[in-house]
């Protein structure tokens, strides 16, 4: 009778416990559907590997938008200003190609003030409206003096320096509101390259058809770069207060895809002497 129960019972604790996925939890639930109640009732957002709160995607998704507008005008300014200086304003071949390496001359310069700045613990956002502010000032200048060689200059030279902090202050900015992850940086660097792409051959474009489309284009780019930082600093705020007010409880583990899961570690052995 013993035997008869010890092997009963062992061959449905053999059967129970052959029959476990290792895909559920000691309470039997799978663990996609804990990992998902987990993530909801968190107020998470998952996709694919990466989980970020509401506020923390929309902070990625506005960071990478205002990337590709500043490094697709970035490139495409450079791209085309010798050509516009040669056919539009008139200068020489010579002039024009210096006004090219005054403008990424300037870019350089301008990325090592901002260094200093950084040295010096400037606010990142002051830092963006004023860069915003002076590419928006320094294409207006062009638009509205198109031919004049001085307005050129000046323009490229301003334009170069403004644009310069951008970049860098804007990944600033992004971890003032979250940690910034290297698949989060992917992202960023992803839509970086899409506007490297995109901008710089709609600006030749419109080029073919008018050489004065070029500074407009340019004015047009800066003004949405303005627009999108205006949401994204508002975005980053609301997620900077959300990032606080949650540290201030004690802070909250995020679900992350890569964490095991504990499993079970009894056998069929165990059980059966623990039956006898």
């Amino acid at each position: 009778s013993g035997s008869g129960s010890g092997s009963g019972s062992g061959s449905g604790s053999g059967s129970g416990s052959d029959g476990r996925n290792d895909s559920t939890t000691d309470t039997g639930i799978d663990r996609d559907e804990a990992a998902t109640a987990a993530t909801d009732s968190s107020g998470v957002m998952r996709c694919g590997g990466l989980v970020l709160r509401r506020l923390e995607w929309l902070v990625v998704g506005l960071t990478a938008a205002l990337m590709a507008i500043y490094v697709g005008t970035e490139v495409a300014f450079g791209g085309f200003i010798t050509t516009y200086a040669l056919q539009y304003v008139g200068l020489g071949l010579d002039s024009s190609k210096l006004v090219t390496s005054v403008y990424w001359g300037s870019i350089a310069g301008g990325r090592l003030l901002s260094t200093i700045a950084a040295a010096y613990a400037v606010d990142a956002r002051t830092t963006i409206r004023v860069a915003i502010g002076g590419a928006f000032s320094s294409s207006l200048l062009l638009c509205m003096w198109p031919r004049a060689p001085s307005a050129l200059w000046a323009a490229s030279c301003l334009f170069g320096l403004s644009l310069a902090p951008i970049f860098a202050w804007t990944m600033v900015n992004a971890e003032t509101a979250m940690d910034v992850t290297g698949r989060v940086a992917t992202i960023f660097i992803v839509g970086a390259a899409g506007g490297e792409m995109v901008f710089p051959a709609i600006t030749g474009a419109l080029f073919s058809h008018s050489p004065l489309s070029f500074p407009w284009f340019i004015l047009a780019l800066c003004v949405i770069q303005a627009a999108l930082y205006v949401l994204l600093s508002h975005q980053t705020s609301e997620a900077a207060k959300e990032r606080t007010e949650r540290e201030g409880r004690g802070g909250f583990e995020l679900p992350a895809a890569e964490t095991p899961v504990a499993t079970p570690t009894g056998t069929a052995d165990d059980e059966d002497s623990a039956v006898v």
